[in-house]
């Protein structure tokens, strides 16, 4: 279980108050320097979400280290700092492998990432000087992801964690349901965040969701079975 086991702290914990923790924490965690071993990180990370890298297989870290041409310490940072992402686990025999996603799991994840959407869309109803505005920045941003409405708020870093153990457990397939269901339900979201009432906001959140979380649970399934 990768999301704070919250499968089972789900009688214990509300979503809502967890998020809030999070992003609190999130929000406060101090800027820094971006450097070799996160270059390195980010490279391995897209390598992860193309699902280049089968589960269950230990990674080739002599490999790694060959062909991105650096020695091992800054490869074992890069690799640690996945880890620390829930991207990578560490198996016992010290080596590294792509961390698996139940189906619990991700169910987990959408629901974490429809909390900061619905959080995200208020703030930028609420903050737009000019509700039009609003309307086209959502109809210019992502379905789901962490560009546009949801990486302009100060809890950026939590959404992208999200977002990318969501990438790593569905994999390419992944960009495919979102531009299906951007194409389909960015007007009805343009339309309800220039209204700047949350009710609208809540509304198509909801439905948009609903329809969002099916589809990538339904892909999550295929893959599986795949893997079978």
């Amino acid at each position: 279980m990768y999301i704070a086991n919250l499968s089972k702290k789900r009688a214990e914990v509300r979503l809502p108050a967890l998020v809030m923790t999070l992003l609190t924490f999130a929000k406060n965690a101090p800027p820094r320097r971006y450097t070799l071993c996160d270059a390195l990180a980010d490279s391995i990370r897209e390598r992860l979400f193309g699902h280049v890298f089968a589960p269950r297989v230990p990674l080739d870290e002599t490999a790694l280290a060959a062909h991105y041409r650096t020695g091992r310490l800054t490869l074992t940072a890069a690799l640690n700092q996945l880890v620390r992402d829930r991207l990578l686990t560490v198996r016992k025999d010290g080596g590294y492998c792509v961390a698996e996603y139940s189906r619990a799991d991700i169910e987990d994840l959408l629901t974490l990432l429809e909390q900061l959407r619905v959080s995200a869309l208020r703030r930028l109803a609420a903050q737009a000087g000019d509700a039009s505005g609003a309307g086209e920045t959502v109809a210019a941003s992502p379905y789901w992801g962490t560009g546009g409405f949801v990486v302009a708020q100060p809890f950026a870093a939590a959404a992208r964690n999200f977002y990318a153990q969501l990438r790593v457990g569905i994999g390419p397939e992944l960009a495919a349901v979102e531009a299906q269901c951007a194409d389909e339900y960015r007007e009805a979201l343009k339309r309800a965040t220039a209204s700047g009432v949350s009710e609208p906001i809540e509304s198509c959140c909801a439905e948009t969701a609903q329809v969002f979380r099916q589809r990538v649970l339904a892909t999550f399934d295929t893959l599986c079975a795949r893997r079978a």
